[in-house]
């Protein structure tokens, strides 16, 4: 929990209260008595992995230039004469916007461990050998942070080698979340400090039902038995179970999936982890309180009526101070089929492994190769495996992904005028990178933002014969002003689904499942209405089926941040400006927008090439001469030369 007085406990639990907030960067302070309109924040994260903490706050006035500067959150309760004061936590800004017509300004910003997912990692960056501690170390005085010492497991593990030198895509972020995994611990940071925080087996602090607007509770979930380490696709696993809690209360599994700290020594390090975590339970969660403010993902806290008691842990916290204050606080338990806890948080990285395994008293021989992408609910495996025994050779090769039926579904790929190819829309409709999103469970890191009286439309050809079903799903965010409608439609049905006026929403899913059309097409629309202030959709996915799977591109399509291929050709635009390569059967074009508008900047069809400007460095060649420059003395300038 952070630390706050009593008083500020008291005055919290009050039915009414007065409160303010403050934003201190640098040598400024915004508060909520001058230009500060409202602030949010919501951690996200579990146990074998990271917590992040992201903020969101609006300031009067479009004149700030304050990304990449650090802040602090304070939110402050009057308790008498005085003000008590809890730190909500230190940030990092990475993005701000300006709303000219509204005259304000909305900044984005993420606590260290947040900004860590936004830093690759280089080969060398780290050293090693190294234990699992000093590895934890090296991270924190890399990003400046203070360790707090906590006592769990696998600390001293050594580690020999670099394991993350040749594994694309991997970010600080993800190294700290396979020691979380490694050492069954919650990684979080606390203002300047960070911490691997145990397995909490003890409740801090007690919430009665006078505490509570709402309260949710689910089944228990626990108590944990059996903890599997495991070597995907060949599910090559290796577990360790409390057999006696097994038999008295039903098998409840750990599984951590490809940890690469763990992979090399699973038989040893399995047991301290089940150690830390066998009996662990609590009961999954959603409450709304008068609005407290202090408590961190892995709290252990204990709910009462009076008469019975419930157990329960924080995994996700929403809170939002504006006119008034509003606390969501959830405890979520992990699904039977999430496996792969060490990836949680939208970390994606991409696995390569080469084996062979020799089974001598089997005389067996299996040899597999395979490539793994891996997100935060999704793991896309290909391989090929050849296995080899006295009677027989038998091959298998299995490749994944593709099969949705949505282009360009979460706007990866943008036209010269920055419109979503295969999309047609009306108003305002944009995309963006959505580190955000990644955060709450989305797994492509892209969104599509749609404005105010705006809409888009895609046309889905379908089997209209009554012979097959269709599932459709998405994440939305949305602002609590406005209504906003999603229609799956063609010239008979109309399936909608609708996030109504006064409903916020922070990338929930949306669904529909096993629909039917009676036509060859479904539109896929998304709309607002004129008060929409903020709506947003990511991982737009339809499949043939009656059950929702996780997103994946279209199968004739590879889209990403900077590269998309599709039916129309190959498109590479540049990380930091909105220059961009594109590749088709007309040829192959530049676009840049130095000059101040897009122009068509180099074009290579056939024989021809056309540029509007040419550097070379040593020479120009075209028989039977050559220009060459001379660089020095009284005749410097070109000479025309034969071609030897």
């Amino acid at each position: 929990m952070i630390e706050v007085s009593n008083t500020f406990k008291e005055a919290a639990r009050a039915p009414v209260k007065v409160i303010r907030v403050s934003i201190v960067c640098e040598d400024d302070t915004y508060t909520s008595s001058n230009v500060l309109v409202s602030l949010s924040k919501e951690d996200a994260g579990f146990y074998f992995s990271t917590t992040t903490k992201s903020l969101s706050f609006k300031l009067l006035g479009t004149d700030y230039d304050l990304v990449g500067k650090n802040v602090t959150a304070t939110y402050e309760i009057q308790s008498g004469n005085s003000w008590d004061s809890c730190i909500l936590g230190r940030f990092t800004i990475y993005e701000q916007t300006a709303n000219l017509e509204k005259g304000m300004t909305e900044f984005k910003a993420y606590d260290p461990i947040g900004m860590m997912g936004r830093v690759n990692y280089d080969a060398g960056s780290l050293n090693f050998p190294c234990t699992v501690e000093n590895l934890f170390e090296q991270i924190c005085n890399r990003f400046g942070l203070t360790r707090y010492a906590t006592s769990v497991a696998n600390l001293s593990y050594q580690i020999n080698e670099d394991l993350y030198a040749k594994i694309n895509g991997t970010t600080f972020r993800d190294i700290l979340a396979e020691i979380a995994g490694a050492t069954a611990s919650v990684a979080e940071v606390n203002n300047e400090t960070i911490r691997l925080r145990p397995i909490e087996m003890i409740s801090a602090e007690t919430l009665t039902y006078a505490n509570l607007k709402k309260a949710k509770l689910e089944p228990k979930y626990g108590p944990v038995n059996s903890v599997v380490l495991a070597r995907t696709p060949t599910e090559d696993n290796i577990a360790v179970t409390d057999e006696e809690s097994i038999a008295e209360n039903g098998k409840t599994e750990v599984k951590l999936a490809n940890n690469e700290i763990l992979d090399d020594d699973r038989e040893t390090l399995a047991q301290p982890i089940l150690d830390a975590v066998d009996g662990f339970y609590f009961y999954p969660f959603e409450i709304t309180t008068e609005g407290h403010g202090w408590y961190e993902v892995g709290d252990r806290l204990t709910i009462t009526d009076g008469t019975n008691s419930w157990e329960i842990i924080v995994s996700n916290i929403s809170l939002s101070i504006g006119n008034g204050i509003k606390e969501v606080i959830k405890g979520v338990a992990p699904s039977e089929t999430q496996t792969n806890y060490a990836l949680a948080g939208g970390i994606t990285k991409t696995i390569y492994n080469t084996e062979i395994k020799v089974d001598k008293q089997g005389q067996e021989i299996t040899s597999v190769v395979s490539r793994q992408d891996q997100f935060e609910n999704q793991t896309l495996e290909n391989f090929s495996q050849v296995t080899q025994n006295i009677n027989s050779i038998t091959t298998t090769i299995q490749t994944t992904g593709g099969g949705n039926l949505i282009h360009n579904s979460v706007g990866y790929n943008i036209d010269s005028n920055r419109n979503l190819v295969g999309w047609d829309k009306t108003g305002t409709v944009s995309s963006e990178t959505s580190p955000e999103s990644v955060s709450y469970g989305a797994i492509s890191g892209n969104q599509i933002d749609i404005g105010v009286s705006s809409s888009m439309t895609q046309r889905i050809i379908v089997d209209g014969s009554g012979n097959q079903l269709y599932t459709f799903s998405l994440r939305a965010k949305k602002s609590a002003t406005g209504n906003a409608i999603i229609h799956l439609r063609n010239n008979i049905d109309d399936y909608t689904i609708e996030i109504p006026e006064g409903e916020t929403v922070l990338w929930s899913n949306y669904s529909l499942v096993g629909i039917e059309p009676h036509s060859t097409y479904f539109d896929v629309v998304i709309q607002t209405d004129g008060a929409v202030t903020e709506l947003s959709v990511t991982d737009l996915m339809m499949t043939v089926g009656n059950s929702t799977t996780p997103w994946v591109s279209a199968s004739d399509e590879i889209l990403s941040k900077n590269v998309a291929v599709d039916s129309s050709g190959v498109t590479v635009r540049s990380n930091t400006t909105n220059d961009y390569v594109q590749l088709n059967e007309l040829g192959l074009n530049g676009f840049s927008d130095a000059s101040g508008s897009m122009e068509n900047v180099f074009t290579v069809n056939r024989d021809t090439t056309e540029v509007s400007k040419l550097k070379t460095r040593n020479q120009i060649t075209m028989s039977p001469i050559k220009i060459i420059p001379i660089k020095s003395g009284t005749r410097a300038g070109w000479a025309f030369v034969k071609e030897s």
